[in-house]
């Protein structure tokens, strides 16, 4: 149909002619443009959140929570400060980024076989930068009183679903010991 329709605006322009019909045609064409235009829209701004969630889910990865700013999303980015902002309006939003991928980190570096490889490996993933990361927002987020503590405490009820509440007791003192080197 847009074949059509556009061969019979080739020849309406052409031939100059001014009819009902042929404004009609041209007005339909107009609006599949915008239609057109529109499509490509909603997939830029799909493509630029993902951008964004991305770049919150790498600067996470490579240098923690602390990192993550508007100013440092907006320069991996290459969008500005306030582009970053329409997409994710606070700390709050640019946590839900992420969350579901830590645990999957976290976890993937574990092995639950028995308690004792379960320790070995945990002390073992605490060199991984991007595990090390995970705890470190896990600990520091029992100290806010915003959606990270919350994250933080259904992370640690999984876990404890998993290992037992002691025994996440133990490793997240672990945790605290290696990340103070002590």
């Amino acid at each position: 149909m847009c074949i059509i329709i556009e061969y019979y605006i080739s020849i309406i322009k052409e031939q100059n002619v001014k009819s009902d019909i042929c404004i009609y045609l041209l007005n339909l064409n107009y609006q599949m443009e915008v239609i057109k235009m529109a499509k490509s829209t909603q997939k830029q701004a799909l493509l630029t959140e993902l951008r964004i969630h991305q770049a919150i889910i790498d600067i996470f990865m490579e240098k923690g929570w602390e990192a993550i700013s508007y100013g440092s999303i907006a320069k991996y980015t290459g969008l500005s400060r306030g582009g970053v902002q329409r997409i994710v309006p606070n700390k709050d939003a640019m946590m839900g980024t992420f969350q579901g991928q830590m645990t999957e980190l976290v976890a993937g570096q574990l092995d639950f076989s028995d308690e004792a490889s379960l320790t070995k490996s945990w002390v073992r993933a605490l060199d991984n930068l991007q595990f090390r990361n995970c705890i470190k927002f896990f600990i520091s987020a029992t100290c806010n009183e915003s959606s990270s503590k919350e994250i933080a405490k259904k992370g640690f009820e999984r876990f404890s679903e998993k290992v037992g509440q002691e025994k996440m007791h133990a490793l997240i003192g672990l945790s605290v010991c290696h990340l103070l080197n002590v």
